[in-house]
């Protein structure tokens, strides 16, 4: 192993967290406000200098930022197509560095190479490091035949007369399997999550994931409630683990732990580098397609720079059925489309997504503008909080096509909802930092729809106000005609 690049220990592992979390050790102690300066930055060698730059990894697994190297290699390597035969190197054309997998990588920049196709015997050797494509997204990703060994080693199977049971009880054997939220211990409100998302069942049929599961007897409706793609967590963990916050990642010898991939502000230091209750049941290779599901929306700002071609890897109708075929692109707003579909956990909004056709440069756009957007919609789905696996809208549509109608009466419209509302509130999240949006207090994700509704809201109080007056009046009027009428 190169000397300096490698810090001299292996990643140290946390115990089992109880309903009361153990004490950070003194190692960790650095995770109670996580240092986001400490990354590991991934490029690609076959881009010129400025257009390199292919996904950032936090470096948490160090106090002075290191990471696992299994888990920059597996991460790498699946945006490679599960290319298998990588490397990294800390120039555009060095050599490779040599560790192993519970080896931790120090934070800083690294290439990922690939060896390019073999030159026709008449053509001389090309002196450039290979231009190897890179998946678009997740619903292009194929998934391997093999996973990378470390993770089979760590499927546990003590409980298997609990890995299969009847579709109609799916909760209750899961509940029954695993007792507790695998990662706090916690059973009070624990929550049945996916590992391969519902949503992502096109993509679950064209890798034949059904393969993996553990009972063979389940209809097409339910292919994807396989006790194997499936886990008690708490509620905040269901949340956190459907918003791509953390992952399930083998390190050591024989166990799973929480990692975490996002800045929270609080669950890294209780959980980072915890292992996962056993037994694990869930089987390994949803829980890598986990990992690439998780991945991907980090290729963001590598497919968005304008003007830049880049080699890519599509899934494409062709003669011969939906194959994987490699195109050169630029950034266009259909691209866009199909990456944002990628990253949304709700099918509705995927479809808005790959139905609206938006400028290149919308998102600054719209955070220079305080305009409203154009309505284009019909429904708007919930952000933030919502599990990726459920697909709620903020209104309900009765049979007569009226919006949602409180007990009060007050019918809610839901024909003024724009559907890029909530992707822009979240681009805003991860764009600029807590401290800076805590200067607009009055700004927080979802707050056009709750305006729209407050508005809509006070003009129907307002109106009521106003026939409540109206009769009141007219009320009165009757009442003194009467009474003038009555001494007559």
């Amino acid at each position: 192993m190169q000397s300096g690049l490698v810090l001299p220990q292996a990643v140290k592992l946390r115990q089992s967290s109880g309903i009361f979390p153990p004490a950070l050790p003194a190692h960790y102690s650095f995770l109670q406000k996580p240092p986001i300066q400490h990354r590991i930055n991934i490029k690609h060698p076959g881009y010129d200098e400025e257009d390199e730059d292919l996904f950032i990894l936090y470096a948490w697994d160090h106090a002075e930022g290191g990471l696992h190297f299994g888990f920059v290699l597996d991460a790498c390597t699946i945006v490679a197509g599960t290319r298998t035969d990588g490397y990294l190197s800390t120039t555009r054309g060095g050599i490779a560095i040599v560790a192993q997998p519970d080896d931790l990588l120090r934070a800083g920049n690294y290439y990922f190479h690939i060896p390019g196709p073999e030159a026709d015997a008449d053509q001389p050797p090309s002196t450039k490091p290979y231009r190897w494509p890179v998946v678009a997204c997740f619903q292009d990703w194929p998934f391997p035949k093999n996973v990378p060994p470390q993770w089979s080693k760590n499927y546990f199977i003590d409980n298997a007369s609990s890995l299969t049971s009847p579709q109609s009880t799916v909760t209750a054997a899961v509940k029954a399997r695993d007792h507790t939220c695998r990662v706090s211990d916690h059973s009070t409100g624990a929550q049945v999550a996916h590992l391969v998302p519902q949503h992502e069942s096109e993509w679950f049929y064209q890798n034949s994931m059904s393969t993996y599961n553990t009972s063979q007897s389940l209809d097409s409706e339910n292919l994807l409630n396989d006790l194997g793609n499936l886990i008690l967590l708490r509620p905040d963990l269901h949340t956190a683990f459907d918003e791509r916050k953390f992952v399930f990642y083998p390190k050591g010898e024989n166990t799973f732990v929480v990692h975490m991939l996002a800045p929270t502000p609080d669950l890294a230091q209780l959980y980072h580098n915890v292992e996962v209750h056993a037994p694990f049941n869930c089987h390994p290779n949803f829980v890598y397609a986990h990992l690439a599901w998780a991945i991907f929306p980090s290729l963001t700002g590598f497919w968005t720079k304008p003007g830049v071609k880049r080699t890519v890897l599509l899934r494409k109708d062709t003669d011969n059925g939906r194959k994987l075929v490699e195109e050169e692109i630029v950034y266009t707003p259909q691209f866009r489309a199909r990456i944002v579909a990628s990253r949304s956990c709700s099918p509705k909004k995927r479809q808005r997504a790959q139905e609206t056709d938006t400028a290149e440069q919308v998102n600054e756009d719209r955070l220079r503008s305080k305009r409203p957007l154009s309505d284009t919609s019909s429904d708007y789905t919930h952000g933030a909080g919502s599990h990726a696996d459920t697909d709620e809208t903020f209104d309900q549509v009765d049979e007569n096509g009226q919006g949602d109608t409180s007990p009060e009466g007050v019918a809610f419209s839901t024909n003024s909802h724009h559907p890029a509302q909530l992707e822009d509130d979240q681009y805003i999240l991860s764009r600029f930092s807590p401290e800076a949006l805590a200067l607009c207090p009055s700004w927080y994700p979802g707050w056009r729809k709750i305006h729209e509704m407050r508005e809509e809201w006070l003009r129907h109080e307002r109106r009521k106000s106003q026939i409540t007056s109206y009769e009141g009046h007219t009320a009165a009027c009757a009442e003194e005609t009467y009474t003038g009428l009555d001494g007559v």
